[in-house]
C-alpha cells in the first residue's frame, strides 16, 4: 500500500539538518526539520499519512498536538462547511449567506446554543478545556497561512473569523438539538387542539380522536431492542385499563393555540430550521447491531453500524484515524468543527450508535407580565412574578451581489422581532418562543442541552475505553442528544446502552397520572398544574443537569444477551409504545417510568431482527458477509405487515356471501394482474433498471434487470 506522508513540526523549531524525534514521532528516511511544513501552536513533530481510501491518520505525541492536528485537517478540507455549521449555531448565518439566513438566526439565538455552549465550557474538564484550544489553534493555523476556499468569493468574503473552543461547542449543541429535539410536542399540541374544539362543537371526543385513532403511539409491528427490560430492574407495567385516561386533559384555548402556531409557521417555512425541526416522521435514520462470538464463523464477537443522517454533500461526518502517543489510538467518523470519534474503533473495542428519541425537552404556556410596550418583564408562577432576562440582540446580513466585498450591514431587526431574546430562568435558562402580549401569554421552552452537558468528554472516554464497562462509564457522560449503542470488545463482550439525561416530571413521579397536558404536549407553566421537572434529590454519576432524572439503571441497557445479538434502528427499544399508551409502566419503587413517546421507527427494527433470528435459528452462524447483506437489505416490511391482509381481502371478494359492490374487482385485469405479482412479491425493492444500481453490483457495469427484479421493482 502506498501511503502519502506529510510532515509538520512547531514553527520555533528552525534549525535545519537535524534529525527530529519526539515520543517515537521520528522524521525517517532521513527527513530533515526543513522538509516539514512549520505550523504556529503545534508543540512536537506530527504526521499526516494518507493511504489508498484517502482518510487520514494523525499521528502525534500528546492528545494537544492531536487535538491541534485534528483542527487543522478539518480546516483543510471542510472550512466552508464548518463556518457554515457554527454560524448556524451561533445565529449568525446571514453574515455569510445572506438575509436569506436571518430568521433562522433570530430563532437559533433565541434557542440559545452559544449561551449554552459558555456554559459547557465553563464545567468542561482541563483535558477537555486544552483539546478544544488545541483543536480551535489547529483550525486557526491553517487560516493564517492558506486561502479561503471558492465559497467565499462567490459570497463577495474576503475574511473568516477566528475559531474558538465555543463554536465546537455550539455545534455539539446544535448537533444535539438537531438529533432530539421535540418541536413535534408543538405540532401535537395544535393537532389535539383542533380535535377538541371541533370535536365539542360536533359531539365527538377529540382527545380520544388525536390519542387512539389518529396519532397513536402504538407501531405497526412488536419487535423491540432488549425484551422484558422493565421487569428485569423491577419495573412493572400498570393493571386495568391499558387506554390513557384523557379525561383530565388540558382543554387548549384558542389562543394557546395560536401562540403554537407562531413557532409551528416560523420554524416550517424557514429552510434552515425546518432541517433541524423533529416532526415526528424522522426521515433521517440509523441501525446498530452486535452478535456475541458464540453467534458468529469466527467466534469474534461482531458490530455493525449504519448511520443515516441527512444525505449532504459534504457528508456531515469526516472520517479519521487519531493517533496520541501512549494516550490515544481510535480510528472512526466524528463531526467537522468538533474534536471527536463519534463512532468507530480503538485497539479493545468498536462501537456506534443510533438516535434514540427520548423526551428531553417540555415546552410551557407561560402567564406573563408586560411593559407598556407589550415586551414581556415577568413570568407568573403560582402568583409570583419571576423576572425574565432579556439580552440584547444585532442582527447582520451579508450583502451579495452589490459588488462591494465584506459588505455586512445591520438589519435593524425590532424588539419584538428578535432584537431582545427573552430568558426564562426557571426552564434551564430557557427562551420564551412566542408571545401574545394582549393575552399576557407566551411559549417558553426547557431543554436538558440547555445545562452545562458533557457529549465530547463522553465521546472522548469512548474512544479511550477498554472493554464495554468502561464504555458504560463513558455513556454517563453523554448527557443530551441520546443514543443507542452498540458496542463489542476483544475479550468477546457485546453490550448495548443509551445515553442522555431524562428529566424526571413531578406529576409523574408524585400523582402516577398527567396533570393537565402529558409531557408530549405544550404542560402548564403558571403552576397551577405539576408539570414541572423535579428538583435533583438522587445526583447520578456524572449528572449535568440541576433536576433529578432517570437513573442509569433504569436506563435501556443489555449486556451480554443470552441469545447473544441484539439490535436497533430508533426504534423503542423496550416496548413502552407498544400498548398505546407509554404512561402505563412503573418505575422501580414507584411513580410512572416515562422516558419518551416511543420510536421514531419500526418497520427497519422489525426487518432487522427477523434477519437476525433467522439467520441464528437452530444454531446457525453469521460472518461480516451477512453483516453487509443485512444492511443492504430492500425488503419492505410494511409490505410484508400489509400485503397478507390485501390478498385475504382479494380471497374473501370471492366467497358467495361477499358484499356484490366488492365483487366487480375480481373482473378487472388490472386488479389480477396486481394480486399475482403481490401474491409472488418476496417484499424486495429492486431498482427494476438498467441504469438503476442495486446492492452489490458494479457501479460501472451494471447490467440488464432480470424479469424477477423488475416485477418485484415498484
Amino acid at each position: 500500500m502506498n501511503n502519502k506522508i506529510k510532515r509538520f513540526r512547531p514553527a520555533n523549531l528552525i534549525q535545519r539538518g537535524i534529525l527530529i524525534s519526539a515520543m517515537g514521532l521520528s522524521f525517517s528516511s532521513g527527513v530533515l526539520a526543513g522538509d516539514a511544513v512549520p505550523l504556529n501552536g503545534l508543540m512536537n513533530p506530527a504526521e499526516v499519512m494518507y493511504p489508498e481510501t484517502s482518510i487520514p491518520t494523525i499521528k502525534t505525541s500528546s492528545l494537544a498536538d492531536m487535538a491541534f492536528m485534528n483542527g487543522y485537517q478539518h480546516a483543510k478540507d471542510r472550512l466552508f462547511q464548518m463556518d457554515y455549521t457554527r454560524r448556524l449555531a451561533n445565529g449568525t448565518v446571514a453574515e455569510l449567506v445572506g438575509s436569506a439566513g436571518l430568521s433562522a438566526d433570530i430563532q437559533l439565538r433565541t434557542i440559545g446554543f452559544s449561551r449554552a455552549a459558555i456554559r459547557s465550557y465553563m464545567e468542561a474538564s482541563d483535558e477537555m478545556k486544552v483539546i478544544l484550544r488545541s483543536y480551535a489553534n489547529g483550525v486557526n493555523a491553517w487560516l493564517a497561512e492558506n486561502p479561503l476556499p471558492i465559497e467565499y468569493a462567490g459570497l463577495e468574503l474576503t475574511s473568516v473569523e477566528r475559531w474558538s473552543p465555543l463554536d465546537s461547542l455550539a455545534i455539539v449543541k446544535l448537533l444535539a438539538f438537531d438529533l432530539s429535539n421535540d418541536l413535534e410536542e408543538v405540532d401535537w399540541t395544535i393537532a389535539l387542539g383542533t380535535f377538541q374544539q371541533v370535536g365539542a362543537l360536533a359531539g365527538f371526543d377529540g382527545t380520544a380522536l388525536f390519542m387512539e385513532d389518529l396519532y397513536r403511539s402504538a407501531p405497526p409491528d412488536d419487535r423491540v431492542t432488549v425484551p422484558g427490560f422493565l421487569e428485569s430492574i423491577g419495573g412493572a407495567i400498570l393493571s386495568g385499563n391499558k387506554k390513557m385516561d384523557t379525561k383530565n386533559f388540558t382543554q387548549y384555548s384558542e389562543t394557546d393555540i395560536n401562540l403554537a402556531k407562531q413557532i409551528f409557521n416560523t420554524w416550517t417555512n424557514d429552510n434552515h430550521l425546518k432541517k433541524l425541526k423533529n416532526d415526528g416522521t424522522f426521515d433521517k435514520g440509523s441501525n446498530v447491531w452486535a452478535v456475541s462470538g458464540s453467534n458468529t464463523e469466527s467466534g469474534y464477537p461482531l458490530v455493525a453500524n449504519d448511520p443515516h443522517l441527512s444525505l449532504n454533500y459534504p457528508s456531515v461526518f469526516y472520517p479519521i484515524h487519531l493517533y496520541a502517543e501512549g494516550e490515544f489510538n481510535a480510528a472512526g467518523v466524528g463531526f467537522p468543527g468538533a474534536p471527536a470519534i463519534a463512532q468507530g474503533c480503538n485497539q479493545y473495542l468498536c462501537w456506534g450508535s443510533t438516535v434514540h428519541p427520548v423526551d428531553e425537552t417540555d415546552f410551557y404556556f407561560e402567564d406573563i407580565k408586560t411593559n407598556i410596550f407589550g415586551l414581556p418583564t415577568h413570568t407568573v408562577y403560582q402568583g409570583q412574578e419571576e423576572p425574565i432576562e432579556w439580552i440584547f440582540q444585532v442582527y447582520y446580513a451579508n450583502q451579495i451581489g452589490d459588488g462591494v466585498m465584506d459588505n455586512v450591514e445591520d438589519q435593524h431587526i425590532g424588539y419584538d422581532a428578535g432584537g431582545i431574546t427573552f430568558v426564562v430562568p426557571r426552564r434551564s435558562n430557557g427562551p420564551i418562543l412566542s408571545i401574545d402580549s394582549e393575552n399576557n401569554r407566551a411559549v417558553s421552552m426547557q431543554f436538558t442541552g440547555f445545562e452545562a452537558t458533557h457529549e465530547l468528554e463522553a465521546f472522548l472516554d469512548m474512544a479511550r475505553a477498554r472493554d464495554i464497562h468502561e464504555f458504560r462509564d463513558a455513556t454517563t457522560k453523554f448527557d443530551v442528544g441520546s443514543q443507542n449503542f452498540g458496542v463489542a470488545d476483544i475479550y468477546g463482550n457485546i453490550a448495548y446502552y443509551t445515553g442522555a439525561e431524562v428529566p424526571i416530571r413531578e406529576d409523574l413521579q408524585t400523582l402516577m397520572a398527567p396533570d393537565g397536558a402529558p409531557p408530549m404536549f405544550i404542560r402548564d407553566g403558571s403552576g397551577n398544574h405539576l408539570n414541572e421537572w423535579l428538583a435533583v434529590d438522587n445526583p447520578q454519576p456524572n449528572q449535568a443537569s440541576k433536576y433529578e432524572i432517570i437513573p442509569e439503571a433504569e436506563m435501556p441497557h443489555w449486556e451480554n444477551p443470552e441469545r447473544g445479538w441484539f439490535g436497533n434502528a430508533n426504534n423503542d427499544p423496550i416496548g413502552v409504545s407498544l400498548d398505546n399508551n407509554v404512561l402505563h409502566q412503573l418505575r422501580p419503587g414507584g411513580g410512572l417510568y416515562y422516558i419518551s413517546q416511543g420510536g421514531y421507527s419500526t418497520y427497519r427494527m422489525g426487518r432487522l431482527d427477523r434477519l437476525m433470528e433467522n439467520a441464528m435459528a437452530d444454531g446457525g452462524k453469521v460472518d461480516s458477509f451477512d453483516m453487509k447483506m443485512w444492511q443492504a437489505n430492500n425488503q419492505s416490511m410494511d409490505a410484508e405487515l400489509i400485503v397478507p391482509h390485501i390478498l385475504n381481502a382479494f380471497n374473501n371478494a370471492s366467497s358467495n356471501d361477499a358484499w356484490p359492490g366488492i365483487q366487480q374487482f375480481l373482473a378487472d385485469p388490472r386488479v389480477l394482474s396486481s394480486i399475482e405479482k403481490l401474491s409472488m412479491w418476496d417484499y424486495s425493492m429492486p431498482t427494476g433498471l438498467a441504469e438503476g444500481y442495486d446492492p452489490f453490483e458494479n457501479p460501472f457495469a451494471l447490467s440488464e434487470p432480470s424479469e424477477t427484479e423488475i416485477n418485484n421493482s415498484v
